[in-house]
């Protein structure tokens, strides 16, 4: 499974041609923005806000068991941290950055990380971009870009 998200940059591209931007200079703003909505992600994730706002709450009992374990009950879809610690730039070229998950197994053995995201995404959409955020993507591309 692979979560993706498109951000349309045809305008920049353009000015790009025009400027003789490298390819190598793309590509270090590519990563540069992504690095930075992965940070965006991982903090509004943490603060237990989605796509379009607050996640739903847990179940009472998934609630209670949490706090058994010493761990908020309030969704954050953090219980061991392996999940959204191996969220990241996964690749980057001079047309594109793909950030999902690096899929290194986890120490439960039961699902991978990049599994774990996918069946969080269903029930609590945290994965993608969101109207806010595509501004801030593009605003730290160009930042990156034409300094």
């Amino acid at each position: 499974m692979q979560l993706t998200t498109t951000i349309d940059l045809r305008g920049a591209l353009t000015k790009l041609e025009a400027m003789k931007i490298t390819a190598k200079d793309t590509e270090r703003a590519l990563k540069i923005a992504a690095l930075g909505q992965v940070s965006a992600i991982k903090s509004r994730t943490e603060k237990g806000f989605g796509l379009s706002g607050l996640f739903k709450p847990y179940s009472e009992s998934y609630s209670i068991f949490k706090l058994k374990k010493g761990r908020s009950g309030t969704p954050n879809l953090n219980f061991t941290g392996q999940m959204m610690g191996s969220l990241g730039l996964v690749s980057a070229s001079p047309f594109e950055a793909v950030v999902s998950f690096h899929n290194k197994g986890s120490s439960d053995k039961k699902a991978t990380p990049l599994q774990k995201a996918g069946y969080n995404q269903k029930t609590r959409p945290f994965m993608g971009v969101n109207d806010k955020e595509k501004a801030l993507i593009i605003k730290r591309f160009k930042g990156a870009l034409f300094k």
